[in-house]
């Protein structure tokens, strides 16, 4: 599912990233790079008529490794942040 994210330090420039699995606490993100731990932004998308609209923190990245063991992309666990 494509996913649109904004950082809160620089809202203006967006970024499309592929959510590899959602939960209702936070989502995997594939990305091109490594994530800084405890960053923060608002992720947007939909899957038919779910729409996911989320304020995170970015909780853990990591390098993805291919069979070669050269870096193949990254992902990222994203945790929703509630304001009750």
């Amino acid at each position: 599912m494509p996913v649109t994210v904004r950082w809160h330090h620089d809202p203006s420039h967006p970024g499309s990233h592929e959510a590899l699995d959602v939960s209702g606490h936070g989502l995997r993100l594939r990305t091109h790079a490594s994530l800084p731990e405890g960053a923060t932004g608002r992720v947007a998308g939909a899957r038919g008529e779910v729409r996911l609209d989320h304020a995170f923190v970015v909780a853990w990245s990591r390098p993805v490794r291919n069979l070669l063991g050269d870096i193949d992309h990254h992902e990222a666990g994203l945790r929703f942040l509630r304001v009750d």
